[in-house]
């Protein structure tokens, strides 16, 4: 999914303000830092397949929440 201009400017933001959705963005980026050390590999043994699937997953699951946060955020802003 892409981020819209405000999208964009609401999750600096809620990088700043909001400490779920700054705890969640910390370990984005640092499960996609950990994936792109095993991408680099040239054979994965079964443990780090493994590993790399496990991560994928839970970096997936955290940027869904980044988005209902900011969905959530917007939809705050909007009301208000």
């Amino acid at each position: 999914m892409v981020l819209t201009e405000n999208q964009k400017f609401v999750m600096k933001e809620l990088i700043r303000s909001h400490f779920e959705f700054r705890k969640l963005h910390e370990e984005h980026e640092s499960m996609e830092v950990k994936l792109r050390k095993l991408d680099n590999k040239k054979h994965l043994s079964p443990e780090e397949e493994s590993e790399r699937k496990h991560i994928q997953k839970m970096k997936l699951s955290g940027k869904d929440r980044m988005y209902e946060i900011i969905r959530a955020t917007e939809e705050d802003r909007l009301s208000a």
